[in-house]
């Protein structure tokens, strides 16, 4: 299939055949409005604690904008899958992968939906996306980005009421784990503390439930690896 023959027609309405019909478009402006180098630089700054060989998936490549800083960035060899549903931008992304030339890194291309991932659960050791989640209805996609991650050690709080309590439930989770002994993902920096991951996940939509003191807060913080 050549270049201008990767056409997607089963949606003609959807982002997929927009990004289709302007991914040459879609590519060059993001390389000259910054944004490629934004991200790159947030990696250099935001340094990944990753094993050797981990397994990272870019769910939503494009046109490989954020696997090819991952690739620029990442000193240990990784095994990354970028998955898109458009063909043309897939070409694309493939294409500047192997004009960068790193050999360190194995990179895999899969056309797929990412509501509905092609991978057994627990497959990826980090999971990054951009530009895509507004696509998707998002309790439908972060549960399944949630189903292909491997699972790390979390201590997680629900609180109910109203946001401004938040920090206090925070407190608590923090004092609690101190008395437990147990050990945060987290490290220092000059610019503050740097969590592995520290999540508020909120689970009350505000349509159904208006009134704030109904709403239900997750916390979960994780934990450093035994």
């Amino acid at each position: 299939m050549t270049h201008n023959e990767a056409v997607t027609t089963q949606f003609p309405d959807s982002p997929v055949s927009i990004y289709d019909r302007f991914t040459n478009l879609y590519d060059l402006m993001f390389r000259f409005n910054g944004y490629r180098s934004s991200m790159e630089r947030y990696l250099r700054e935001t340094p990944l604690r990753l094993p050797a060989d981990a397994r990272i998936l870019d769910a939503g490549c494009g046109t490989g904008l954020l696997t090819l800083a991952l690739l620029r960035v990442l000193v240990r060899p990784s095994e990354i899958t970028a998955v898109d549903l458009s063909g043309r931008s897939l070409q694309t992304a493939r294409r500047a992968v192997r004009k960068l030339g790193d050999s360190r890194h194995k990179v895999t291309f899969v056309q797929a939906n990412a509501l509905s991932l092609p991978f057994a659960d627990e497959s990826f050791d980090l999971l990054v996306t951009s530009g895509v989640l507004e696509y998707l209805p998002l309790r439908d996609g972060l549960r399944e980005f949630a189903r292909v991650l491997a699972p790390g050690r979390y201590a997680t709080l629900r609180y109910t009421g109203h946001p401004d309590g938040l920090l206090g439930a925070t407190a608590s989770l923090l004092k609690w784990a101190e008395e437990q002994n147990l050990t945060w993902d987290v490290s220092p920096t000059p610019d503050g503390e740097r969590w592995g991951s520290r999540l508020e996940i909120y689970e009350t939509d505000p349509a159904e439930e208006p009134d704030m003191s109904k709403w239900t807060t997750q916390l979960a913080f994780r934990l450093a690896d035994q």
